[in-house]
């Protein structure tokens, strides 16, 4: 059970970002620590991670394939190539780890073609959106909203730290 105080921000960043539900956790590292391992562990489980994703999602990607799972890297700069890694794994649980916003370069990946590439190939989009929630979308919802994806096929973490000025880190779908 939560303070109502917690939930309220919840269902505000909710709409902020246009999802169905979002859960504060103490930062994002922990976030991306939480939600990975527990949805993509075990043998059946493939962990794509894009060669520049933040050192958080490959940190949470070991410790799926501590249990399991097995990490691929990709270069999500380049669509054919990672089109043909997505269908061609036979995983029963595929996802994809990205960032929203690169902060190292400064760049926003080709969201909405990964996004098809990933649905197409029954694979999840995770997005880490640290640097683009409350930049980017017309009500600061982020890179999710700015490019129109659907939460469909799309798990969004973001930040509370960076555009926001607080501490946290939320987890959205």
């Amino acid at each position: 059970s939560s303070h109502d105080n917690i939930i309220a921000l919840e269902q505000d960043l909710t709409r902020l970002v246009g999802a169905e539900k979002t859960m504060i956790c103490a930062n994002v590292s922990h976030t991306h620590q939480g939600v990975i391992p527990a949805l993509f562990a075990g043998r059946k489980s493939a962990i794509f991670i894009d060669r520049y994703a933040h050192t958080s999602l490959y940190q949470a990607a070991c410790i799926a394939r501590g249990n399991g799972a097995r990490i691929i890297h990709v270069d999500v700069r380049d669509l054919d190539a990672l089109q043909k890694k997505l269908s061609a794994s036979k995983a029963s649980s595929k996802v994809l780890l990205i960032d929203g916003v690169y902060s190292m370069q400064g760049n926003i990946p080709p969201l909405k073609k990964i996004y098809d590439l990933c649905t197409s190939a029954q694979t999840v989009l995770y997005v880490d959106d640290a640097h683009g929630i409350a930049i980017y979308g017309k009500r600061g919802g982020g890179v999710v909203e700015e490019y129109q994806l659907s939460f469909d096929n799309l798990i969004l973490v973001g930040s509370l730290q960076k555009g926001l000025g607080a501490y946290g880190g939320v987890v959205s779908g």
